[in-house]
C-alpha cells in the first residue's frame, strides 16, 4: 500500500535523524542518572531506617524505569511545532498524505529511538547499583515480556496525546501554554514525577483508570510484579481503549482544524 510506505518512510527518516543526536543522548543519560540517584535517596530518607529492603528495591526500580523512559514521555516533535508557528505548515499541507498519520509516524519514531538511546545504558548502570538503590530484576521472565508489550502500547498512547497537543497548537498558534499543561499532566499522572504507588489508595484507583497511567505506570507495575500476570488482558484492553479514543479525538481535532486553518508567518 502506497500510503503505508509513505508513513513507514517518514518513521524511518525521523528515526535516523534522532539517532544522530548522540551528544544529546549522552547528556540526557547523565541528567537522568543524576536525578534518578537523587530521587532514590530522597525516597529512602522518606521511608526512614525502618523500611524493608523489598519496598526500597521496588521504589528504586520504579524510579529507574521512569527515568529511563523520560524521553518517551515528554519529547515532542519541534519540527511540527515550528512549522505551525512560522507558517511553514502551508508547505506541509501540499503533501498528498494524511497529515495526522504522517506526523504520528514521525513523533512515534522520535520518542522510540530517543528513549532507547538513553534507556539501555541507564538501566544497565542502574542494574549494577546495590540492592535497594539500583534496578531490581523483573518479577519473572513473563513479567518482563508483558511489561515490554505494555510499554509499546504506552508509547502509542503517549504519541496519540502528543498529536492532540499538536492539534491544539494548530488552533492556538502557541505551543508553550498547551504543551506545558499537557506535559505536566502526563509527567505527573503517569508516575514520572512521583511513583503512583506512593499515592493514597483512593487516588490510585482513580488515576489508574486514566490514560496517563497506561503510559508508564502500568508497564512498571507489571515488571515489578505489582500487577499479576493474569491481569494483563484487562490492562492491555484498557491501554487499547485509550489509544483508540485518543486517536479518534486527535483525528477529529486535526480534521476540523485543517479545514479552517489560517496560515500565519513568513
Amino acid at each position: 500500500d502506497g500510503a503505508m510506505k509513505t508513513y513507514w518512510a517518514a518513521f524511518l527518516m525521523r528515526a535516523k535523524m534522532e539517532a544522530q543526536y548522540r551528544a544529546a543522548a549522552l547528556s540526557g543519560l547523565a541528567t537522568q542518572l543524576f536525578f534518578g540517584l537523587i530521587l532514590v535517596y530522597l525516597y529512602r530518607a522518606l521511608y526512614g531506617a525502618g523500611a524493608d529492603l523489598a519496598t526500597l528495591a521496588s521504589t528504586a526500580t520504579y524510579v529507574w524505569i521512569q527515568q529511563a523512559f523520560f524521553r518517551m514521555v515528554c519529547a515532542d516533535d519541534n519540527t511540527l511545532t515550528a512549522a505551525i508557528i512560522k507558517g511553514d505548515m502551508a508547505y506541509q499541507l501540499v503533501r498528498p498524505v494524511d497529515q495526522y498519520n504522517f506526523w504520528f509516524a514521525r513523533n512515534l519514531a522520535m520518542k522510540l529511538v530517543g528513549a532507547l538511546m538513553r534507556a539501555f545504558p541507564l538501566l544497565l548502570i542502574a542494574a549494577l547499583l546495590p540492592t535497594g538503590v539500583g534496578l531490581s530484576a523483573p518479577a519473572s521472565f513473563g513479567a518482563l515480556m508483558l511489561s515490554l508489550l505494555s510499554l509499546l502500547l504506552g508509547l502509542v498512547a503517549v504519541t496519540a496525546l502528543s498529536n492532540i497537543s499538536a492539534g491544539l497548537v494548530l488552533v492556538t498558534l502557541d505551543n508553550r501554554g498547551v504543551n506545558a499543561v499537557i506535559n505536566f499532566l502526563i509527567l505527573f499522572l503517569c508516575g514520572n514525577i512521583l511513583p503512583l504507588t506512593l499515592f493514597p489508595d483512593r487516588w490510585q484507583r482513580f488515576i489508574q483508570w486514566q490514560p496517563f497511567a497506561q503510559i508508564l505506570d502500568a508497564p512498571i507495575r507489571l515488571y515489578t510484579g505489582k500487577y499479576a500476570l493474569r491481569g494483563f488482558p484487562q490492562i492491555a484492553l484498557m491501554q487499547v481503549f485509550w489509544i483508540v479514543l485518543l486517536v479518534l479525538i486527535g483525528r477529529m481535532l486535526w480534521r476540523h482544524t485543517l479545514r479552517r486553518i489560517v496560515i500565519q508567518g513568513g
